[in-house]
């Protein structure tokens, strides 16, 4: 699978950073993009004949739909550093995000109080692409998901911001299975290569050495429902040991893509260590 991680370092001396940033980038990213890609003069999807060949529509309007983009980032920032995942096709439309990005940060802002940022700084896949008023498109090369040769048995699994996925067919609260997050993982990758091998053809293996995990409970305001949701999840770390390679596999897939639910604005984060 070819993807792109886009990278933002911004700065400003208005905005008062929340605990969860997701919510308010999304959203905001949401309008800077309609304005920069929409050729509407109405601005009204419902109807439009560019809907099909937008990317503002893929993105936030097609329902039963793949999202292939996520938001990445730590909780509790005092600074804006964040990243944006683009997959597949929604790679190639690199420059329309960086624009949208662009236009969020600098002329429409962000929170209650439209905080404008001065970018600070913008990367492609690690590569400076920013000089401060262009981007340089030339650095920005796609990337494709190969297995990881550092193979490791021993590892700890780390929660960096909530994990939201079901088990049972309810959101896990407490304890969860690394089976339920492997498959996870394994159905999310199938959605955004359109395969249709959506199952694990092994069973995972591996012995628990630790847990220290908790169910982190919080919501979001959403101005299309008009109404508070929830986005609690799990985090904390597990560590294993004698971990099979296939799930290793799966997890360091799990690092890009992220896991469970609302990866679009930023649930999921893991990291995975070795122990």
């Amino acid at each position: 699978m070819k993807y792109k991680k886009l990278y933002f370092r911004a700065e400003s001396t208005d905005f008062r950073y929340p605990f969860f940033i997701g919510s308010a980038i999304r959203g905001a990213l949401g309008y800077a993009m309609k304005k920069v890609v929409c050729v509407n003069p109405s601005y009204n999807c419902e109807g439009c004949f560019a809907r099909k060949n937008c990317l503002y529509f893929e993105c936030y309007e097609e329902k039963n739909t793949i999202h292939k983009f996520r938001l990445d980032f730590e909780l509790s920032l005092d600074k804006l550093e964040f990243s944006l995942y683009l997959f597949e096709e929604m790679s190639e439309d690199l420059p329309y995000v960086l624009m949208a990005v662009k236009k969020m940060l600098e002329e429409n802002g962000l929170g209650s109080n439209r905080a404008k940022f001065k970018i600070l700084e913008v990367k492609c896949n690690d590569k400076s692409i920013f000089d401060g008023l262009d981007f340089d498109l030339s650095r920005c090369e796609e990337l494709i998901m190969t297995p990881n040769e550092n193979y490791i048995k021993n590892v700890k699994l780390k929660f960096i911001t909530p994990l939201r996925i079901k088990e049972n067919n309810r959101f896990a609260r407490g304890d969860i299975k690394l089976e339920t997050i492997v498959k996870s993982i394994k159905y999310r990758l199938s959605e955004l290569e359109n395969s249709n091998s959506r199952r694990l053809d092994f069973y995972p293996e591996y012995e628990i050495v630790s847990k220290d995990i908790r169910f982190v409970d919080f919501n979001r305001y959403s101005n299309r429902q008009e109404s508070k949701m929830n986005i609690g999840g799990i985090m904390g770390q597990i560590e294993f040991k004698n971990l099979d390679e296939k799930s290793y596999q799966l997890l360091k897939i799990g690092e890009i893509i992220g896991v469970g639910k609302s990866t679009v604005f930023g649930l999921g984060k893991i990291n995975l260590s070795g122990i």
